[in-house]
């Protein structure tokens, strides 16, 4: 989108002599000039004031009015004013975008217990019903400096779903705010099947070999919530970083993309690479469903229900018996149907 034409200050069309008198005092909004040369007043030694153009007096901005009424009707539920704040288009349009998120419902805590996103604020349910429209000019703003801002934007793309929001997201793999960066890569994961994705995916995954251990870090950790496959010979060599942090959240990741547990040891993970390398992840969650440890049963049957779709009834805290009945069911969904869905 073509950004807005820099406004010019006005200039002297001619340079003022030099003057031997002090200057006089200037403030914020106002320049000093000396006359052009030859309308020196003789009783005066100051100069004319000139007005910057935001200092003019201004008449009431009309359009400014209708929209921010079009959209506190619509923070009321008035779906009229829905469809006027469309009819209006880009001037309102960027004015929802400035007061986005609006007034908070929830004041969030927990990432993982977080509310549906319509019951966090109503100007946000007013950006949903926006849909479309409203999608590229929150994209411009994601980067704002309030840390609640750039976190809202990025959750609502979860709903509001737009191709132009894959990179945004990519970029905030590596803001300051921890949270913004957790709810970008969770939203941004949920793209996995669109055009694009794999290139901003490469982008954040390029960061692994960054001298930056900042940066280092954060991808590693982003890598890891979208569960980026090509990144995992890259994160199996991390686990030999001099740096603790590193390792540990390289073992993170690994463990989130392939469902295994395998600690820090490389050659571990190397030789069990080199052997299932060549299989779907499916296969790879599919295969924790038989860990001895119940949390890692519980994490890879919720796993394959968020990627699948499929509610195969599986019994994590259940007897061996009951747990291969579900394993049974999984494989064989898998044969008929899965392996062709999935790898297609």
């Amino acid at each position: 989108m073509d950004k807005p034409p820099i406004r010019q200050r006005p200039t002297a069309s001619e340079p003022a002599p030099p003057s031997t008198s002090p200057a006089a005092p200037t403030s914020p909004g106002v320049t000093s000039l000396s006359p052009p040369f030859g309308q020196r007043d003789p009783g005066s030694i100051r100069g004319r004031i000139q007005l910057d153009d935001e200092d003019r007096p201004r008449k009431p901005d009309t359009k400014l009015k209708e929209i921010d009424a079009a959209i506190q009707s619509a923070t009321r539920g008035d779906s009229s004013a829905i469809q006027h704040l469309r009819e209006l288009g880009e001037p309102a349009m960027r004015r929802v975008a400035k007061q986005f998120p609006g007034e908070l419902d929830v004041h969030r805590r927990d990432l993982d217990t977080l509310p549906p996103l319509p019951a966090h604020g109503a100007l946000i349910r007013v950006a949903l019903d926006l849909g479309d429209a409203l999608a590229p000019y929150l994209v411009e703003v994601i980067h704002h400096p309030n840390p609640t801002v750039r976190f809202y934007i990025a959750f609502v793309f979860m709903e509001l779903r737009h191709e132009l929001a894959i990179p945004a997201l990519g970029e905030l793999a590596f803001d300051p705010d921890a949270d913004v960066r957790a709810i970008a890569m969770r939203v941004l994961e949920t793209y996995s099947g669109e055009p694009h994705f794999g290139d901003t995916i490469k982008v954040i995954r390029a960061e692994l070999d960054s001298p930056n251990r900042t940066r280092q870090l954060h991808s590693t950790r982003a890598i890891g919530t979208v569960r980026d496959i090509a990144a995992v010979p890259k994160l199996i060599d991390l686990l030999t970083s001099k740096e603790r942090y590193i390792q540990e959240a390289s073992l993170e990741s690994l463990c989130s993309i392939t469902g295994q547990q395998l600690g820090l040891k490389p050659h571990r993970w190397h030789n069990w690479y080199a052997d299932n390398h060549q299989h779907h992840r499916i296969e790879w969650i599919m295969s924790s469903l038989a860990h001895k440890d119940l949390s890692v049963r519980r994490w890879a049957a919720d796993e394959l229900r968020r990627i699948t779709g499929q509610r195969i009834n599986f019994l994590a805290a259940g007897n061996k018996q009951e747990r291969e009945i579900g394993i049974r069911k999984w494989i064989e969904w898998w044969s008929a149907r899965g392996r062709a869905e999935f790898s297609g």
